[in-house]
């Protein structure tokens, strides 16, 4: 089973990589970066990787690619805002 580092060092640069999967290298760098390979182009790394003699499954690909982080503004469901604390102090 390969980690993401072993999917991307089937070739010797992200991009030769890029190339491979007609990409732009700059956004296979940021994938390198980011631990993360986009599902929409799973395919297009198995096939390339296959004509380098190489076996990647997409199985593979989920287990290493990292999961998306949250992006915009953080949820204020969990944030008690206005309230204050039920605790009561007696002296």
């Amino acid at each position: 089973m390969r980690d993401i580092a072993g999917i991307f060092a089937i070739w010797p640069s992200t991009n030769d990589m890029a190339e491979a999967i007609e990409a732009k290298p700059d956004t296979v760098f940021r994938w390198k970066l980011r631990g993360r390979i986009p599902q929409e182009h799973w395919s297009a790394v198995i096939t390339a990787a296959l004509s380098k003699g190489a076996t990647v499954t997409a199985e593979e690909l989920l287990l290493a690619s990292a999961p998306m982080k949250q992006r915009g503004r953080p949820s204020h469901r969990s944030k008690r805002r206005g309230r204050r604390s039920t605790e009561v102090c007696v002296s």
